[in-house]
């Protein structure tokens, strides 16, 4: 579908495309690969033609899928990223250099994914969910917009999610806790096990994880999978350290066998994200790039191919038939090197992706990533945080003490009913001087009333009030200028706090328009 018109035909053509996606949601969230993988065959396998970074975890994966895509785009590579869930809006999750997919590249990847999706119907597959859907969009937006790299963000847990339909140059498990046990499992081996299913045969895995109980699950499935394991900042095993910079407190500093990179300067607040930067920096430095790939000519990656001799013994460019498939697909290859296959000798594969200490410095001192530790405003200075689980909400707590010392904290806070709120509450409750517990906008939110009785147990000055956007302006005129406003938990609910705050202060949206 070629789209053409004015602005209200796109905008229509663009309401009418979210409102197909989102009807999917009511198939439900079904794990598995069948129809995920039947559907981009359909489509003509773009997946094939990119290549992924792979990050799954409990806390972390999308801060280390943040830090990753900024550092590859500022080393001058086309990258994608693919994450969820969107705070604000939809596009969020496909971004391309740091941009949103744009409202039109949306609407006419969607129509071939949609026509593809009643041929799939018609073989007698159940419909696919809506992450299936998504993840369908953005393999497709990648391959057509030639992405050098991708850096792909698991939806749930990792064996069966949709994502896991590619082999990546590197997969990253970050760290592990409890969260969607009744998907995953009631104990951290069982999640650890669904996670390490994004282990692929020869490719390598850095992880954050260092608890010896879930390590043995790991390793059993990389050995299983002849899959080197980098565990960051851990002896023997980790190539890769990090350790915190006396200069400042948002800063870090990474070395391993061949590279030492001194007090770099975090854009992500917290000490957690020191782990996450050198969990990022030490995923590209271990990813192994096959010797010939889908690169766009004339790219830091297809000059760096292009100096590589094994890259010469390799043929794996694509026949006539390939090409022609791939044209009625919509997808135009000229100017790729090629479509690339796992080499059947992973020791050939080049190590590491080029990049130069400039591009490591600017790409995490420039990463966004929004509604997590973010100060979205000052005077007073407003915080959001999506601390949903207990491991988030503990980092959330040690980034107050150690930083909003001293200062009153008002806190709007909200959290959704199938997850555990009294661990958060325990951690969250106590650092606030006032709390307003409100209602994030899902179906699944947890009844105010529930979560201000738990509240109480650390605090008296606690109210409820149903309307997340009447909270935050309850919280914001209670403020002074020198106070701390922090809304935190659901992300359904930051989101819409995000919204908010940005109409009200007049602050531009993420990822552009």
């Amino acid at each position: 579908m070629q789209l053409k018109g004015n602005h209200r035909d796109i905008e229509t053509a663009y309401r009418d495309t979210l409102k197909w996606i989102h009807s999917t949601m009511r198939f439900g969230s079904r794990l598995g690969l069948e129809r995920i993988s039947r559907l981009l065959e359909l489509m003509g396998n773009p997946h094939e033609y990119l290549k992924f970074i792979h990050v799954t975890g409990t806390n972390g994966k999308g801060s280390v899928t943040a830090m990753a895509a900024s550092i590859l785009k500022q080393a001058g590579y086309k990258t994608g990223m693919f994450t969820s869930p969107y705070l604000e809006e939809y596009r969020e999750r496909i971004m391309l250099n740091g941009k949103k997919i744009p409202k039109q590249a949306l609407v006419e990847v969607t129509s071939l994914v949609r026509e593809k999706v009643e041929r799939l119907l018609e073989e007698g597959f159940d419909h696919p969910t809506e992450f299936e859907i998504n993840t369908a969009i953005a393999f497709e937006y990648f391959a057509r917009e030639r992405c050098d790299y991708v850096v792909l963000e698991v939806g749930l847990g990792g064996r069966f999610d949709a994502t896991n339909v590619v082999t990546p140059v590197v997969s990253v498990i970050t760290t592990i806790d409890f969260d969607h046990m009744d998907r995953l499992g009631n104990t951290l081996p069982q999640i650890a096990f669904e996670k390490a299913g994004i282990i692929k045969p020869g490719v390598p895995l850095v992880t954050g994880v260092t608890q010896e109980e879930i390590l043995a699950v790991i390793r059993a499935r990389a050995e299983q999978c002849n899959a080197d394991v980098t565990i960051v900042g851990q002896v023997p095993f980790a190539h890769i350290t990090w350790t915190d910079s006396h200069a400042s407190t948002d800063s870090v500093s990474i070395s391993g066998p061949d590279f030492a990179y001194e007090n770099l300067s975090l854009s992500l607040l917290g000490r957690h994200q020191r782990l996450n930067a050198a969990l990022a920096v030490a995923t590209l430095k271990v990813a192994k790039t096959p010797p010939l790939a889908l690169t766009a000519l004339g790219s830091p990656a297809s000059q760096a191919l292009a100096s590589c001799p094994e890259s010469q013994t390799v043929p794996a460019s694509l026949t006539s038939e390939q090409h022609r498939c791939r044209r009625n697909q919509g997808i135009q290859l000229d100017g790729y090197a090629a479509s690339w296959a796992p080499p059947t000798d992973p020791c050939k594969w080049n190590q590491g992706i080029p990049l130069d200490e400039q591009a490591v410095r600017a790409g995490l001192a420039k990463t966004e990533w929004p509604g997590r530790l973010e100060v979205i405003h000052q005077e007073p200075m407003i915080i959001l945080d999506g601390a949903h689980n207990p491991q988030g909400a503990m980092v959330l707590a040690d980034f107050v003490k150690q930083n909003l010392s001293g200062r009153k904290v008002i806190c709007v806070f909200g959290i959704l009913s199938d997850k555990c709120y009294q661990k958060p509450t325990s951690y969250i409750a106590p650092l606030c001087d006032e709390m307003i517990i409100t209602r994030p906008h899902s179906p699944r939110a947890l009844d105010p009333e529930i979560l201000a009785r738990e509240a109480r147990r650390y605090t008296n000055n606690v109210i409820t009030e149903d309307d997340s956007d009447k909270a935050m302006e309850l919280a914001i005129s209670k403020a002074a200028s020198d106070d701390v406003v922090l809304c935190c938990g659901s992300l359904y609910l930051v989101g819409a706090a995000r919204t908010y705050i940005r109409k009200r202060f007049g602050i531009s949206p993420y990822g552009g328009e």
